[in-house]
Parts: structure tokens; sequence; C-alpha cells
């Protein structure tokens, strides 16, 4: 049908269909603008939804809402943060991850170095701690938060000079925290001037009195008057102390440790009000087992374990001191039956350990070896393998099984979670022992978990130079560490011996005579200013240094050394 103008029917609808056409057309190109606008404008919303949760304490739904609003934007740094925060505030191993991923999107700062070294402490992990506060630049230092995770870091180095520093810093910026008051209270009762002593006393008793750490401070009262063996003072504060609400079954225990050092009437009675009140709770009275298996008491425990009803003994916690009190009394025969009566679930580790022992002492060794491999395979299966291990190495310590006990240690040594006692037991082993290539193996971990320490740092250039192993750069560590530190004893021993590698001879005898005449008499000094004394030549010299060098006991390789030197110095 022909049109006939523009208010022709035909027309106008030709006119509407192509106007839609034209508006569906641009919809479709405006499509992805206004979805990623919508996008963002919801992703804000779940933020700020998140954020007040966050506020409320109601981390699972801020988590939720944070996780959605990175749908949308993976590198939202708000929500980044919320989801970090909220992990760490549910104790979450992954908040970690989230805390370095909020590093990375925003590298160096504050706002997230020191959170991230906050909540590695409080998952125990030190060296990740202590690697990142190296991070935080000196100008943002100035915080209570950062000083707290440091004084937690260089109590685990054991750094008692620097702890007391930084809890002092966090009470000035944070003077109301009584938790900051109390921790730098408890460092200075051990202070030797009496002065500080004396307001680290009335700090800790005026704290006694407040909560909620009332209760804290008063156990470092009283740990503080055992220690000090004020056994009165100590006997009231006991008394006081499991009078209150929050007291727990550790401090009912601590007064029967008062009670018996005061050798008093009270104490029999109070060990048998603890077994009735703790035989209905396992995990209490294997605590109460244990204590008496500590003191001497292990005798009882075994003719408890006769009267009380199987149900009681025979799982877990509690059968595991029942167990260490057959051993205790070398009851062997009676403690092979007892753990050959099944299996203790998540402590079966224990229970093949125990058995090793007692087939072991029952003079059947091919057996004890298979139960005792069974015990640290069962040990290193799980997730917490370390602290499984590490209760197995403390239990052989305390059977007197070394053997057993430093083989477990080494095998926790290379994890990165590995306590600090089993580094220093095995040091001491090795040392004692003169084990060097061993001795190279800890100093290179122990460096790793404190690259700060010079002690750390220079045993590690030490031992791998003396047992030329190919691992780092010692020489260059070295010569770092002798300008860093002039003056150092151990420190100008191991620049001498590199620089002697060196073919040096005559520059490693002067970096030793650089030192205090009474120190060349030390034995290992001596040692070395012999050595080096004598492949430059000056054999005269060094036969003064070499009666004090036999004082010395020496390493394999410091005896090769020297008997090298010796003989070079006989042709020449």
């Amino acid at each position: 049908m022909p049109w006939t103008g523009p208010g022709d029917k035909n027309y106008t609808r030709l006119c509407v269909t192509l106007l839609v056409i034209v508006l569906v057309f641009a919809g479709l190109l405006a499509w992805p603008r206004a979805k990623r606008m919508y996008g963002r404008w919801s992703a804000k919303r779940q933020v700020e939804h998140a954020e007040r949760m966050l506020a409320k304490g109601d981390y699972k739904r801020a988590i939720i809402d944070a996780r959605s609003a990175l749908e949308a934007d993976s590198l939202d740094i708000k929500a980044t943060r919320i989801l970090a925060k909220s992990l760490h505030a549910l104790q979450s191993p992954g908040a970690a991850s989230w805390w370095s991923r909020l590093d990375s999107l925003q590298p160096g700062d504050p706002e997230t170095m020191i959170p991230w070294a906050l909540h590695m402490v409080k998952v125990s992990d030190f060296t990740a701690a202590d690697r990142i506060l190296q991070g935080v630049k000196a100008a943002d230092q100035n915080s209570a938060d950062y000083h707290y995770a440091a004084a937690r870091v260089a109590t685990w180095k054991r750094d008692l000079a620097t702890v007391e520093g930084h809890w002092a810093e966090a009470c000035r910026l944070r003077p109301e925290d009584d938790s900051y008051r109390l921790a730098l209270a408890s460092l200075r009762l051990d202070s030797r001037n009496a002065d500080v002593r004396k307001t680290a006393e009335e700090t800790l008793t005026g704290l006694a009195a407040k909560k909620p750490k009332g209760i804290e401070a008063q156990r470092v009262l009283l740990g503080d008057s055992t220690r000090r063996k004020d056994w009165e003072r100590a006997n009231a504060l006991a008394d006081a102390l499991v009078a209150d609400a929050g007291a727990t079954f550790g401090d009912k225990l601590h007064r029967l440790d008062v009670l018996r050092a005061m050798k008093s009437n009270r104490a029999t009675g109070c060990l048998l009000e603890l077994k009735a009140a703790s035989l209905s709770n396992p995990n209490e009275f294997y605590l109460l087992l244990m204590w008496m298996n500590q003191n001497d008491l292990a005798l009882m425990v075994s003719e408890w374990a006769r009267t009380l009803p199987a149900e009681t003994t025979d799982m877990p916690p509690v059968a595991v001191a029942v167990a260490e009190a057959y051993a205790k009394g070398s009851e062997w025969k009676r403690l092979q039956e007892f753990v050959t009566k099944g299996t203790w679930s998540d402590w079966d580790y224990m229970r093949r350990g125990f058995l090793a022992r007692a087939l072991e002492r029952l003079d059947e060794t091919e057996a004890a070896s298979q139960e005792w491999k069974e015990a640290v395979a069962a040990a290193s299966s799980r997730s917490d393998s370390t602290k499984r291990l590490e209760r197995l190495a403390r239990t052989a310590i305390s059977w007197d099984w070394p053997y057993r006990a430093e083989e477990v240690m080494w095998g926790i040594s290379g994890t990165p979670d590995c306590p600090r006692w089993v580094l220093d037991g095995l040091w001491k082993l090795c040392l004692y022992r003169g084990e060097t290539p061993q001795l190279q193996k800890l100093s290179s971990i122990l460096r790793r978990s404190d690259s700060k320490s010079v002690e750390f740092q220079n045993n590690f250039a030490f031992f791998t130079l003396l047992t030329r192993t190919d691992e780092g750069a010692p020489h260059l560590d070295a010569e770092k560490l002798s300008k860093e530190n002039p003056g150092n004893t151990a420190v100008a021993i191991t620049r001498g011996l590199s620089l002697y590698q060196q073919g040096k001879v005559a520059e490693a005898a002067t970096v030793l005579k650089s030192l205090k005449p009474e120190i060349l008499r030390q034995p290992q000094v001596a040692l070395y200013h012999a050595i080096f004394l004598t492949a430059a030549g000056d054999a005269t010299k060094a036969a003064e240094y070499l009666p004090l060098a036999k004082e010395w006991k020496m390493f394999p390789e410091e005896k090769a050394l020297l008997d090298r030197v010796r003989v070079a110095a006989t042709k020449t």
C-alpha cells in the first residue's frame, strides 16, 4: 500500500520500528559499560556493608560480602583488607595469604605490614613475623602494635634487653592498655635494680586488683614468690588465686606445688580433692596424673590405676599419664601389656613410643626398633606433625633414651616451625662431639631463623669455611661481618680463616694481631694465631701460642689445618 505522507499509519509504524531498533542497538552497545558501572556500585555497597559487619564483629558475613566485592574487582584494596582482618579475627591460617596479597597491592604500607606481623605472632610463626617487621620503615614503627609484635619476636629470640625496650615503648604509646603494663612489669620483676623491681611489683599488685588482667597479674606474682621461695607469700597468693572465678586447673596444681614445697599437712588433702574433682574430666585428670609423675608420685599413679575403671584409664589422654607412670616405675612388662590393649586414636604415636621403650627394656631390640619407627611415622603423618614429634622427642629425653630423641630432633630441625630448644639441643650435642658437618647444617638453619644475629651469621660463615661446604658466600659474609663488628673475637677468627683460605696468610695473621694480648692467649684464638703465624713464616712467634692452643678441644678440620701448616713450615 503506497504511503500518502508522514501522517500515514504505515509510515508511523515504520518510524516506531526503526526507533525501537536504534534504541535496542544503542542499549546493546551501552550494556557492557552499564553492567560495569552497576558492578562497581554494587561492589561499593558490598564493601560498605562488609565494613559495618566487621565493626560489629560479624566476621563471617564480612567475609561473604568482601568476597562478593572481589568478584567484581579482584584488586579492591578495601575488600582485601576486610577479608584479611576478618580471617585474622577468626584465627584462620588463610589470613596470612590475604595479608601477603594486600602487601603486593600496596607494598610497604604499615597498615598492612604491622597487622600482618601481628597475625604471624598470633599463629606463632615468629620467623615470618620477624621478616615482615624488618620491612617496616623506621618512620612507621611508632605504634604500640608494632612494638607489641617486635617484643614477642625478641622474646622468641631471647633478646631480653630488646624485649624490655619494646614493651616500654608500647606502654608509652598506649598507657591505658594493661596488657602492656603487665608484660613490662613481669619482665622487670627479675631486675637486679631494687627500685626497678619494687616498682614492677607495685604495678603488678595494682593490676591484680583489676579486671580483666587481675588473674594474670596474680599468676605472675605467685610465680615470682615461688622462684624466690617466699613460701608464706606464695601460699597467700595461691589461696587467693584459686578462689578467683577465673582460676584454672593449672592454678590449683600450682597451689599444690606450694603446699608440697612448704611440707604442709594440707598437701595430701588438696591432692585427694583434686582427684575427686577431676575424675569426670579426662583432660584435668591427665594434668593431675602428669603432675604426680613429675613430682615423684608415679607409684601412687600406678596404684590408682589398679582401682579405677578401665574406661577412665585406658583411653588418652589419661592412658598417656598412666603409661608414663609405669615407665617411671620401670614396670616394663606391665607397660607392655597396658599399651597393647588397642589403639589410642590421635595419640597412637605415643602408644607405639611407650611400647617401643618397654620392648627395648625387655631386650626385644628388633621389635622395639620397629615400633619406634612406626611411632615416628604415625607422628609425622598429621598436619601438626612438629608438635607430635616434639612430644615424642621430649618423652625420649625423659626416658634417658638420647639416640632416639636425637633421631626425632633431626627430623624436626628442617621444618619451618622447628622449636628453638630442638636446634639448641642439637647444637650442644654436635659441639660436644665435634661434628662439624652437622654444626654447619645447624648454623644454616639458625641463620635463617634470625638473619640479624651476628652470632648465627658468623657461625654459618665459620663452619662453612671450616668444612669447605659449597653453600652461600662465606668469604663475603666474613668480610662484611668483620667490617660491621670490629673487635668481635669470633668474627676475627672467621675473617682470618677466610683470608687464609684465599692465600692471604699475612693479612690473616694481621687480623688476629689487632686483638688485645689477653684475648690472643685464649685457647681457640691462640690456635688460629699460631696457624696464621706459621703459614706467614713466623714459626718462632707461633711457638709461643701452641702450648695455649693445646687447651682447645679442636675440631678434626682444625687438627688437620694445624698439621698441614706444621708440615709446610718444616719444608721451608
